[in-house]
């Protein structure tokens, strides 16, 4: 990836969740392995983006001091990610918005230089992640220029984010298996990945890249 496409997109790390499923806690600042998750998605996200934002929206003075912009939803989050999404589309000023979850700390190091080859064809408005023929909405990229049109579906009462993907030209990106798509979102599943990452030495030196 050519340094001036890089500097056109965006990232979004989506924390602004309720945590239902791990008792309501803010998931952006569960710890693994010493960093908060969402430490570790910006270490993983920022040598593959110009600049990155975080959707949250509990604790923001905690994610303003990581050094990234932070937007909150505007109506209450019972848009799910979506409202995420629009709030990232909103404030950016690149054409393109890579998102991804604060709960999946290992995501592939390559993840958007792949979501950005479909780009190659001007029709293509969003691309997805598929691994094993199961789709990652959340693991998107996204252009800047449909922020009017995610406007008008959550107006509408639009929830899903499969749903607005299929209003418009969305094309799916194919991911092998290798377990970096794994995200947290229980106790359990934080001790698998410990384990996951001590077994494939993944350590916050390892995420560390010079901004």
């Amino acid at each position: 990836m050519t340094p001036e496409l890089k500097s056109d997109i965006t990232g979004c790390i989506l924390a602004g969740g309720q945590g239902i499923r791990v008792g309501g806690k803010d998931k952006g600042l569960i710890t693994l392995n010493g960093r908060y998750l969402s430490q570790h998605c910006i270490e993983r996200l920022s040598p593959q983006v110009g600049s990155i934002i975080i959707s949250a929206n509990r604790n923001i003075p905690v994610y303003e001091s990581f050094g990234c912009i932070v937007v909150q939803d505007k109506t209450d989050n019972s848009n799910g990610p979506l409202s995420g999404f629009h709030g990232a589309l909103e404030v950016a000023t690149t054409t393109f918005v890579a998102f991804t979850p604060c709960d999946a700390p290992f995501f592939p190091q390559n993840l958007v230089e792949k979501l950005m080859e479909p780009f190659s064809d001007e029709k293509t408005e969003i691309t997805m992640a598929i691994v094993r023929t199961k789709h990652q909405p959340v693991f998107a990229m996204v252009k800047s220029s449909l922020e009017n049109s995610l406007a008008l579906f959550l107006e509408n009462g639009g929830r899903k984010i499969r749903s607005w993907f299929d209003t418009r030209t969305c094309v799916t990106v194919e991911f092998d298996d290798k377990g970096e798509f794994m995200n947290i979102n229980s106790p359990s599943d934080l001790e698998k990945a410990e384990l996951w990452s001590k077994k494939n030495q993944i350590t916050a030196y390892d995420l560390k890249t010079e901004r």
